[in-house]
């Protein structure tokens, strides 16, 4: 494990307070995309620690499958991928493990799919589709999925005074509250400073993390299974 991501949720507030002061934020970089997950009417692959996410942007997307879990896996060969990438999420008070096997996509992709003239399942290549079956059992068929969404991001990097880099990302979840997520990555050797760092940044804004703390993706797929 070499890499971390710190991250923790704040109030919508909070968010805009911390965008609102310059001397926290002197460079900004702010993209927006949208966000669907992929998963059977009733949400199966979540009970099984398995996210498929797909993102789209105005110059194309991704798609991903995660496995998380509190506990690293052995991933055997699939660990020298190329496009896989092994992360620990640091939440306040737990954390995730996660291996993530992401494939690009071309713009013309995803139309298709979201005006269901292809299974949603197709945007799945090949090799994810094994590195899904080998860690977890599970085939998906072309008709079992769809997709869950969209959810509208809009996502700002930011450096502070003391050079920490910063991921905001708002996430405005259909009939729900907004979720905003802080989060920075770093090195496993400099996790504890980098916690220090970030904690006292919010400290200085005023700016608490939400009492309830989760990943992203848990708390938006909370509130898609409600919805559905």
């Amino acid at each position: 494990m070499t890499r971390v991501e710190l991250k923790a949720l704040v109030c919508a507030t909070s968010y805009r307070r911390l965008l609102g002061d310059d001397s926290a934020a002197p460079h900004r970089d702010v993209r927006t995309r949208q966000v669907y997950f992929l998963d059977t009417p009733e949400l199966a692959l979540r009970r099984y620690g398995v996210v498929l996410r797909v993102r789209r942007t105005h110059r194309g997307g991704d798609v991903a499958v995660k496995l998380r879990r509190r506990r690293p896996v052995n991933l055997g060969s699939a660990r020298w991928l190329p496009n896989l990438q092994i992360e620990l999420d640091a939440l306040p008070g737990y954390t995730v493990w996660s291996a993530a096997l992401s494939r690009p996509l071309e713009p013309d992709m995803l139309p298709p799919t979201l005006t269901g003239r292809w299974p949603p399942a197709t945007l799945l290549s090949v090799e994810q589709r094994e590195f899904l079956h080998s860690h977890t059992g599970l085939r998906i068929e072309d008709g079992g999925l769809q997709l869950h969404g969209p959810i509208e991001v809009s996502r700002t990097r930011t450096r502070t005074r003391s050079r920490v880099r910063l991921s905001l990302e708002h996430w405005a979840l259909p009939g729900s509250a907004d979720l905003v997520e802080v989060s920075t990555k770093c090195r496993a050797t400099r996790a504890l400073d980098r916690v220090d760092a970030v904690a006292a940044l919010l400290t200085d804004h005023g700016i608490e993390p939400a009492a309830h703390q989760q990943t992203k993706t848990d708390a938006a797929l909370s509130v898609l299974s409600r919805a559905g």
